[in-house]
């Protein structure tokens, strides 16, 4: 349950951290979509303080989001989770569809293109007369003269 929570988190409004108090207790729901992390435990996982804990969740509960629940005593909540799980009648009635576009078979006639000669280097260190050119050692970049 604890993924469909966090995906389902992952697409609610909010400010930052009312999102990040969200995903904290869409980790901790259960199968019913109820969470009883106490709001010590949401500030250390969230890094948050008490307070901002405290009111990111009264927020949520003012946006419909969260639900106070009573059933678990006065610190739990519980999550709308509005997503709806696809039907078992409904996985298995369909069929995969099969494949219309096939690929090119492998034609061991076709011949590779030759690869073309070593890349010509111009040797610029010759050119103002220093030592001898290694094209592996020297780098060409915007400051090097053509």
């Amino acid at each position: 349950m604890s993924i469909k929570a966090i995906n389902w988190a992952l697409e609610q409004p909010g400010s930052p951290t009312q999102k990040h108090v969200l995903l904290v207790l869409a980790n901790y729901a259960n199968e019913s979509g109820i969470a009883f992390p106490s709001n010590v435990l949401l500030a250390a996982q969230t890094g948050l303080t008490d307070r901002a804990v405290r009111n990111a969740k009264k927020a949520l509960i003012e946006a419909g989001i969260l639900e106070r629940s009573e059933a678990y005593g006065r610190m739990s909540v519980r999550l709308r989770l509005e997503y709806t799980a696809p039907k078992k009648t409904e996985q298995h009635s369909t069929k995969p569809e099969p494949r219309s576009d096939k690929p090119e078979p492998y034609s061991a006639q076709s011949k590779p293109e030759p690869r073309s000669a070593q890349p010509e280097y111009k040797d610029h260190k010759k050119e103002r007369g220093s030592a001898p050119y290694n094209h592996q050692l020297t780098t060409i970049n915007h400051h090097t003269p053509l």
